[in-house]
């Protein structure tokens, strides 16, 4: 019934050509992405606007290019509409990035969020997480 032989060979498995460019990829950009893990690491040295403004980008950039999001965060905290405005104000300035309209509500959502007694206290939430880095 049973039998000791085998038919069926013992492959040895061969990562996959997707994985091999990945990792030739990697290979290539290791140190601007090392570079850029430090990078954020410095985030928490970095005064709760400057945060706040790194967040207000990762809300833009779905859907949209990195560098017209970060033009318009810069245009935004220049014109002091990040940190005050309402979504009526930031909209006009994110005319380039996909659904503006809606991404300067989640702006003043966010800043709202995370804001208290009129001031921003983004870091203090942050660091109240077991390893903000995760």
């Amino acid at each position: 019934m049973f039998s000791n032989s085998s038919s069926a060979q013992l492959s040895v498995a061969r990562p996959d050509s997707n994985v091999l460019e990945l990792q030739s990829l990697y290979q290539e950009r290791k140190d601007a992405i090392q570079k850029r893990l430090l990078e954020f690491r410095q985030v928490m040295r970095w005064n709760d606007e400057e945060v706040f403004a790194e967040l207000a980008f990762c809300l833009l950039t779905p859907q949209s290019s990195a560098r017209v999001c970060w033009d318009a965060v810069s245009k935004l905290k220049q014109l002091t509409l990040l940190l005050k405005g309402k979504p009526t104000d930031l909209e006009p300035h994110l005319s380039n990035v996909r659904f503006g309209d809606s991404k300067a509500r989640y702006i003043v959502e966010a800043r709202d969020l995370f804001a208290a007694d009129g001031r921003l206290q983004l870091k203090s939430r942050i660091e109240s997480f077991y390893n903000p880095f995760e």
